[in-house]
């Protein structure tokens, strides 16, 4: 079996950090660092490296860890943990990526559509 290499807790907070446009920085105080550790628990213990990156996408988003940049963070989070698994993002359009992280971020989403969204956007 393949072993997938999954983000730390480290690298998360390192990608919001690098968010521009932020009205705030680091986590919510009162269950930020809490619901990032699950996030990484989480995605550590799926399987497969497109539901690895709709788990730790979806679980930054819903879960909201940080002041500021949740979805921001949560789909460079997912693109970070595809690249480094040999995946590329295709070329998409600006406007793909955030009607998608939107979609994600209103419910409209499940894991299982984000995997296949990724599978489909993917290449590697």
């Amino acid at each position: 079996m393949v072993q997938v290499e999954t983000l730390s807790k480290k690298i998360i907070v390192e990608i919001n950090k690098q968010i521009p446009y932020k009205k705030g920085e680091g986590l919510m105080p009162g269950g930020g660092e809490a619901n990032l550790d699950f996030v990484v628990y989480r995605t550590a213990n799926t399987r497969g490296v497109n539901r690895k990156a709709a788990v730790v996408m979806k679980g930054i988003i819903d879960s909201h860890p940080f002041v500021d940049g949740n979805k921001r963070t949560g789909f460079i989070a997912a693109k970070t943990l595809l690249e480094a698994n040999g995946k590329k993002l295709d070329k998409v359009h600006e406007y793909t990526k955030v009607s998608f992280t939107l979609d994600v971020a209103n419910g409209k989403m499940s894991v299982n559509k984000m995997a296949q969204w990724f599978a489909n956007h993917t290449r590697g």
